[in-house]
């Protein structure tokens, strides 16, 4: 038996509880958004740090950046083939509610400075 996506997304939506996990990710992406907003400067810093220390110790194995480079590009079509199948898995029903409450904590953050 086929099974298509629309039909899934009706079956999905004729059971409350979707409904109340829909609200319940939205206002955890508000949380996140908000949250994210208010220590952006220092999720930046530290994933500056992050790449820097990461630099230093690629340099100190003694491989250059131009191996390393070469070795991320040889294995970027694996890499891009599991992010292919992780989109497909996470359907716009699961991420959905989550991305409009992160968009929504972060015009909230923007706003209340």
């Amino acid at each position: 038996m086929h099974v298509t996506a629309p039909q899934i997304f009706s079956i999905m939506m004729t059971h409350y509880s979707t409904y109340l996990v829909m609200f319940i990710e939205f206002l955890l992406g508000i949380g996140i958004g908000y949250a994210a907003t208010k220590v952006a400067k220092y999720i930046l810093a530290l994933i500056v740090l992050i790449i820097l220390g990461t630099l230093l110790g690629i340099w100190s194995l003694g491989i250059s950046l131009q191996k390393l480079i070469l070795m991320f590009v040889g294995n970027l079509d694996k890499l891009w083939s599991l992010i292919n199948i992780i989109m497909t898995g996470l359907s716009i029903v699961m991420i959905g509610p989550v991305l409009a409450g992160i968009i929504v904590g972060v015009v909230i953050a923007l706003l209340r400075k």
